[in-house]
């Protein structure tokens, strides 16, 4: 990703046209991670790291790229519970493309009530 799409997805813009499929999926777990930095629930150095990882996200192992759809899937289950549709539907695509790559369904947090 360029530092325009990396701006937009701190201002929660929507997906970028000609984006490929490692860059969407990492513009949409970024978008969801800079949510989450905003609201508190994760701090500036985790929300860096994350971004690190997240700017070599086609260039990760299979296993580490899984590990982060999991992570971002996690917050945007949270967030579609409480109605954010727009959290649902890249809950659904980082799922799709988890059980591209593993074969295996993604697992859902759990939220005891």
């Amino acid at each position: 990703m360029n530092n325009g799409q990396i701006v937009a997805a701190w201002n929660g813009k929507t997906i970028p046209d000609g984006l490929n499929e490692n860059d969407r999926l990492a513009y949409i777990m970024l978008r969801a991670i800079y949510r989450e930095y905003r609201a508190g629930v994760i701090s500036q150095q985790d929300g860096e790291q994350i971004k690190d990882y997240l700017s070599r996200y086609a260039l990760l192992g299979q296993g580490e790229r899984a590990s982060l759809l999991q992570y971002a899937f996690t917050f945007l289950c949270a967030r579609a519970g409480a109605g954010d549709t727009q959290a649902l539907a890249d809950s659904k695509v980082l799922a799709a493309a988890y059980h591209a790559m593993t074969g295996r369904e993604i697992v859902r947090p759990h939220n005891p009530k």
